[in-house]
C-alpha cells in the first residue's frame, strides 16, 4: 500500500481596506463569505508551493447613513516541503479554511468630533489579520 500524506501549511494574512467614502466610526463589520481561493499549485524537487488569494467583504454606514459593502483579494503564498514531490508532480488541494481571525478594527480617524465618545466620528480606513490553513496531497493514478 501506498501512503499519500496530506500536508498542511498555515499563512498570516493581513489587509487594509480603504473606506470611501468614510464609515461612521464602529459600524464596519466583517461578514462571514470569506472565500479562499487557490490560483496555482506548483512543485519542484522536496517542494510545493501554493499562490492564490483570500476574498473578504465588509459592510459598513457612510456618514450619509447609506450602507457601504466592500471586497477586496488578499493573495498569499506557501511553501511546503514534500520528500515525494518532483518538478511537475501533480498535486491537489485537500482543504482550506480561516483559522481564527486575529484582529479587526477600524483606523484612521478624523471627520466631526462626536462629543459622546469624545473623539472623531469617521473613520477612513479599515485593518485585519487572519490566519488561514491549506493542506495539499499528491495526485495518483
Amino acid at each position: 500500500m501506498f501512503y499519500n500524506p496530506q500536508t498542511c501549511c498555515q499563512i498570516f494574512i493581513e489587509n487594509s481596506i480603504h473606506l470611501a467614502p468614510a464609515a461612521q466610526r464602529g459600524t464596519v463589520k466583517c461578514l462571514p463569505e470569506d472565500s479562499i481561493q487557490v490560483t496555482q499549485v506548483k512543485s519542484y524537487p522536496g517542494t510545493v508551493f501554493i499562490d492564490g488569494f483570500v476574498r473578504v467583504t465588509i459592510e459598513y454606514t457612510d456618514k450619509k447613513d447609506n450602507l457601504q459593502k466592500r471586497t477586496d483579494d488578499i493573495p498569499f503564498q506557501c511553501s511546503m516541503s514534500r520528500k515525494d514531490a518532483n518538478e511537475g508532480d501533480p498535486f491537489y488541494v485537500t482543504g482550506s479554511t480561516v483559522l481564527t481571525q486575529l484582529s479587526a478594527e477600524e483606523s484612521t480617524f478624523g471627520g466631526p468630533f462626536n462629543p459622546e465618545i469624545a473623539e472623531p466620528s469617521l473613520a477612513f480606513q479599515f485593518n485585519e489579520q487572519k490566519i488561514i490553513m491549506i493542506c495539499i496531497r499528491k495526485k495518483t493514478a
